[in-house]
């Protein structure tokens, strides 16, 4: 239900997740990834 879907940025400082990539790399997202949210902006429950 695309209306009800909410994606967190991948790279949020908030949620601090070290992930594994060269300096200077950016992962291969998809459009809705790439537009993820930061923990801020993003919808709770």
């Amino acid at each position: 239900h695309p209306q009800s879907e909410a994606c967190l940025a991948w790279n949020d400082p908030i949620v601090g997740i070290e992930w594994p990539l060269p300096t200077g790399v950016q992962p291969n997202m998809n459009a809705k990834d790439t537009a993820g949210l930061s923990w801020d902006k993003a919808p709770k429950f």
